[in-house]
């Protein structure tokens, strides 16, 4: 992160999917960031929950690898810059449209909206 707000970048988010959404929320439980969205992920129990960065996460319904939409919340529970959304009827990867079996093409539209106008509120104030 200090990379980046050397080359002049005022505010800075990260953004993962699956292993890539675990990075995200550690990244923004240690480093001084703006913003950070996880799509899926694993979360509990790997860090410190005093993040003070807002944070979006996207969950799906029929999570088949890593905590269900229940623990997620019950983890976060408590933490007032979180946010979390469950799609309903989806499965691990639903914004994945190279895996058919588990694209959502209603949910990931949804879940894009949803991250844009995140990151665009946290990044651009």
């Amino acid at each position: 992160m200090g990379e980046l707000r050397q080359r002049g970048h005022s505010k800075v988010a990260t953004m993962g999917f699956c292993t890539g959404a675990s990075l995200s929320l550690l990244t923004s439980a240690v480093c001084p960031i703006d913003a950070a969205v996880a799509y899926y992920g694993i979360f509990e129990q790997r860090a410190d929950r005093k993040i003070t960065s807002p944070v979006l996460v996207h969950l799906a319904d029929h999570e088949e690898y890593y905590p269900s939409a229940d623990r997620f919340r019950a983890w976060f529970e408590g933490v007032s810059n979180v946010t979390i959304h469950v799609y309903p009827g989806t499965r691990h990867a639903f914004f994945n449209d190279t895996v058919p079996s588990h694209y959502d093409a209603d949910a990931a539209s949804l879940s894009w909206d949803r991250t844009i106008s995140f990151l665009r509120q946290h990044l651009m104030e």
